[in-house]
């Protein structure tokens, strides 16, 4: 796997984690949303297309499972893709 997927992934779980914790960021539909910086367009695409569909499966893999579970409540996830265009300044603006 290389560098960037494995830091894509960590950061994806970083960011349930962290939003785990603070439920009143969900909204009242019951959705945790975690978003996710990924290579779509640029260098690295290529690569990195399969690390968001991954990232996309297991979203669908999870609510299929009937969400995640935080502090006794249940929440769909909904996972929001950014392209950061395989540059820093891309991945700076996909991040803001």
């Amino acid at each position: 796997m290389k560098p960037r997927g494995l830091f894509a992934i960590v950061v994806c779980l970083f960011g349930v984690f962290a939003l785990a914790t603070q439920p009143c960021l969900a909204d009242a539909s019951k959705t945790l949303k975690i978003g996710g910086l990924f290579c779509l367009t640029g260098f690295g695409s290529s690569a990195e297309t399969y690390i968001a569909q991954g990232a996309k499966l297991s979203e669908e893999w999870i609510n299929e499972k009937g969400g995640l579970t935080i502090k006794g409540e249940k929440y769909k996830v909904e996972l929001v893709m950014e392209d950061m265009k395989g540059t820093a300044d891309g991945a700076v603006a996909a991040a803001g």
